[in-house]
């Protein structure tokens, strides 16, 4: 009775603490894995690990803070909840954004402006004749976006699956190679990297998937619930299969996962990628990464620099670093290589010196008035 009263109680907690989350957009894309470490007696050890991706520049400030802790919940292949948890990030690093296209002379400038925030949970699993469904689920993605129906209140659900005992013992889930934040030019043709790796070998196969939301603007961290999911509206002509406008359709390899296309409109545009696992022939496992891309123009993105970028100098630096730009600078951060901040302060002046001496080596990204960013290395 005690025992059922206590559960009641950090239910209704967390139910309460998901219901005043922060509710502004803020995502802008989520990955995952899973390894197997090692089996005893029936009992099988995962350690999982989730990746979720926070805008920096326009996203919410609170909304990004509140991501951490994460609810993440484990249910048999019949929809039973066996487990769930309240997960703090383990790490987080500020991603450079990649500037794939034909302005290469303003390639350096593009600002990071993604944070991926991770996430690990080992879970030990009895052996199941159904598997497990291991899911995460916030709202929201960035707003904005030009291919779906009402982005800014557009959640996310994400799940591991670890296949039943006796179709795939011992699995480990294939993985996303790195994942670099990408704008892309308007009118010209792409190559993108997607594709995983496999640490037993099993075939993998790609495909543009369906992409689902879950939490919405009045319960932006909800408890997570088993698969299956709501999908998201696509406003037409575009559907998940074809999301973004191009004038070459968006295609993926489905033997290499690359991803190509011409994109013909500028905008922002969410969807996912599907990283099939076989053995023998059988589906055993699926990884999703659900990403958001930027496409703009050259001149669109000149004109943006031309008034926002900054330039940093010595660069390596040891002592004092300089920083001059277009725009008054007000305010400074400094952020290490995980994401966290470690210095910061207040200005008036389109020159400014900071004293960098006291920082140990390393990588480092300045960040100007809350917004621009550019990396610089600590010697």
């Amino acid at each position: 009775m005690r025992k059922n009263l206590f559960l009641s109680l950090i239910t209704l907690v967390v139910l309460f603490v998901a219901s005043v989350s922060a509710r502004a957009s803020h995502l802008t894309g989520v990955d995952g894995s899973y390894v197997f470490i090692g089996d005893s007696a029936g009992i099988y050890h995962y350690r999982v690990m989730l990746n979720i991706y926070q805008d920096l520049i326009d996203g919410d400030p609170t909304a990004i803070e509140e991501d951490n802790p994460a609810f993440i919940a484990v249910f048999d292949g019949l929809g039973n909840r066996v487990a769930m948890d309240s997960l703090s990030s383990m790490s987080a690093a500020i991603l450079t954004t990649d500037y794939d296209g034909p302005c290469l002379a303003i390639d350096s400038l593009v600002p990071v402006s993604i944070s991926r925030r991770t996430f690990v949970k080992d879970y030990y699993l009895p052996a199941s004749s159904t598997g497990y469904n291991i899911t995460y689920q916030r709202c929201c993605m960035n707003g904005g976006s030009v291919n779906v129906t009402g982005s800014e209140m557009l959640g996310i659900s994400y799940c591991f699956h670890i296949p039943p005992s006796g179709v795939a013992d011992q699995n480990n889930s294939a993985v996303f190679v790195d994942f670099t934040p990408t704008v892309l030019p308007v009118d010209s043709a792409f190559l993108m990297d997607m594709s995983a790796t496999d640490v037993d070998g099993d075939s993998l196969s790609y495909e543009i998937c369906q992409t689902y939301t879950g939490g919405n603007d009045a319960d932006a961290k909800p408890l997570p619930i088993p698969p299956p999911f709501d999908t998201v509206a696509f406003i037409a002509p575009l559907t998940y299969h074809n999301p973004v406008t191009c004038a070459v359709p968006l295609a993926i390899n489905a033997a290499t996962g690359m991803l190509t296309g011409t994109p013909s409109a500028a905008g922002q545009y969410i969807f996912t990628i599907c990283c099939h696992e076989w053995r023998s022939g059988v589906l055993i496992s699926t990884i999703q990464r659900e990403l958001e891309i930027k496409v703009t123009d050259c001149a669109s993105i000149a004109a943006f620099y031309a008034t926002n970028a900054i330039h940093i100098f010595p660069n390596p630096a040891t002592g004092v670093l300089s920083i001059e730009a277009k725009q008054l600078i007000t305010k400074v951060d400094i952020y290490n290589s995980y994401g966290y901040k470690v210095q910061e302060g207040v200005y008036d002046a389109h020159v400014v010196k900071i004293n960098v001496s006291e920082l140990p080596a390393g990588v480092y990204f300045i960040r100007t008035n809350g917004g621009h960013s550019q990396k610089f290395v600590k010697r």
